[in-house]
């Protein structure tokens, strides 16, 4: 059936959504540079495909079809600006702090058009939100879905990045939506289109296999467990796992040109998640996975979610399970059970794994909204559930424009001016942490030092106390740090119980050489608006001896 024409009305409201959505994601866009602030994004990557004769990233811990993305954006950039290349070592980028450098205006050009790669990536993504709103549920429902997804904090803050969730995203939520044509008509060719586009997600990132249990549950409830299993059947899910190898070999070569190294990188990538081998006996994270959840949507958007899977779930058991909205319950809702579920499992956790999800927990939210705005039989009654559902998409709109003023005054920005103001532009500077995690220095400071010891892995017990007390005994140097680097060891004592008791006396004050915070810089949020973008604003401490320069 071919859906109606989209109204005049609906286009520009739409237009409006992605207004906001390319404000949200712009804003902030140059946020660290010309520093690499975010270890995440695909800068060595891309620098490798271009360098490859046979484009080789060189690299298996994510699949390739997103580092070739960067590298295009890269290649342009270079086009325009030959000469140069861009920098991410501090050696490299301290001339860049010199406003006139054409190595400076490179790093700017490259970087902008690879985060954009990004941006245009999700104003893509909530188009095809409201499409699949509107294909499921109607008119209405997309346009809230697409303006629920345009001031989610979470997917917004990770349009500013080069890095490959948004790609995942997009492609996330166009697979599900090419598993409605595989439920509502079940052609080949629809099990084709759904099979290759799952191999690209997969060749985004490799968690993105997840998607089997959604395509499991569309084919089977839609042809019925005999006829599910019948050869017809079988050979529709083959070809649509033969799609499925194809888009990703095609699209991540080297996964088959060095199948060892990506067998490897496999094995690596489970052992990440499970350190022993076996997720047996490891503590889970679907508590704060929760609360990721919350913090990346808000939480008013996030409860919003959960009744919406809640009435997802009504539907599809009380509904008519032939209707278009039944089938779009069912297949965001066993995605998203199934990915928590398996994400859950595994003790490490963060906001971005998580965020696959929340374009069909939009779509849900969305859809419980206006069926209840609907269901209000008073006029008073619909108007109040309205204004609910309005405040609602206010507060995101707040918090997540909260977190975008977070870009613009990162804490790295303050303590990098301090450290120059209060002791000047020669004095020696001491840093433990990866140079991503570094202050924002400008000018560059003449003597800075990195303290290799924490990093040292084969220090323990009392070798590493020799060493640590050696040195701060020693020391006079300021020492800058941040929660980026800290937290590991303090969040994961026992895997590192010297190095977090090391921390816990210098953030006391209670380190026996007299070394104490001397200064601290964090960004204070509203308890009642308190975003927590990742990547962004950490704590960052100044340690020093009282009296010492």
């Amino acid at each position: 059936m071919t859906a109606p024409r989209v109204s005049i009305r609906s286009r520009l409201i739409l237009a409006a959504i992605l207004a906001v959505a390319l404000a949200g994601s712009v804003t902030g866009l140059d946020w660290g540079l010309p520093y690499q602030w975010h270890t995440d994004e695909k800068v060595t990557q891309a620098r490798n495909v271009l360098r490859s004769p046979g484009w080789d990233p060189d690299y298996f811990i994510n699949p390739h079809l997103h580092i070739y993305l960067v590298a295009a954006a890269f290649k342009v950039a270079y086009a325009l600006e030959p000469g140069y290349e861009v920098g991410q070592t501090l050696p490299d980028i301290f001339p860049m702090l010199d406003a006139g450098s054409p190595a400076r205006r490179l790093q700017f050009l490259t970087m902008r058009l690879a985060r954009g790669v990004s941006v245009l990536l999700a104003l893509v993504t909530i188009v095809i939100v409201y499409r699949v709103g509107r294909r499921h549920w109607d008119e209405d429902t997309g346009l809230v879905a697409a303006a629920c997804l345009a001031v989610t904090m979470g997917f917004i803050n990770l349009a500013h990045f080069a890095t490959p969730e948004t790609l995942l995203l997009l492609l996330v939520v166009a697979v599900l939506a090419s598993l409605d044509r595989v439920m509502e008509r079940g052609r080949l060719r629809d099990y084709a289109v759904a099979g290759a586009l799952t191999g690209l997600a997969c060749s985004t990132k490799y968690t993105a296999f997840a998607l089997a249990a959604p395509f499991a549950a569309a084919h089977v409830v839609a042809r019925g467990p005999r006829v599910s299993i019948a050869p017809r059947s079988l050979g529709n899910l083959a070809v649509a796992a033969a799609a499925a190898l194809a888009a990703f070999a095609a699209t991540t070569p080297y996964a088959v040109i060095r199948y060892r190294d990506f067998g490897q990188a496999i094995v690596d990538a489970w052992l990440m998640g499970a350190p022993a081998g076996s997720l047996v006996g490891l503590r889970r994270s679907y508590g704060p996975y929760l609360a990721l959840l919350g913090d990346g949507l808000g939480w008013p958007l996030f409860v919003l979610s959960l009744a919406g899977v809640v009435s997802g779930v009504v539907a599809w058991v009380r509904g008519d399970r032939q209707s278009s909205s039944a089938r779009g319950s069912l297949i965001h809702v066993v995605w998203i059970v199934s990915f928590y579920a398996f994400y859950g499992l595994s003790p490490h956790h963060a906001l971005r794994f998580i965020m696959p999800i929340a374009p069909s927990l939009v779509l849900l939210a969305a859809a419980a909204s206006v069926a209840f705005v609907r269901r209000q039989r008073q006029p008073f009654a619909q108007r109040l559930a309205l204004a609910g559902v309005t405040a609602v998409l206010i507060y995101s709109g707040a918090y997540t424009g909260r977190a975008d003023w977070m870009f613009l005054e990162d804490t790295r920005y303050a303590a990098g001016q301090w450290l120059i103001r209060t002791f000047g532009q020669s004095a020696r500077i001491d840093y433990f942490e990866i140079e991503a995690y570094l202050p924002y220095f400008d000018p560059a400071p003449e003597h800075l030092q990195y303290v290799p010891f924490i990093e040292h892995v084969t220090l323990h017990q009392s070798d590493f106390w020799h060493t640590a007390r050696a040195y701060l005994r020693e020391s006079s140097a300021p020492i800058v740090d941040s929660s980026f680097y800290y937290d590991r060891y303090l969040d994961n004592p026992r895997g590192f119980p010297e190095r977090a008791e090391f921390y816990r006396h210098l953030l006391t004050g209670t380190d026996p050489a007299g070394v104490k915070p001397i200064a601290r810089f964090t960004l204070e949020n509203p308890r009642w608006l308190n975003p927590r973008p990742e990547r962004i604003a950490p704590e960052v401490v100044i340690f020093g001896k009282p009296g010492g320069k």
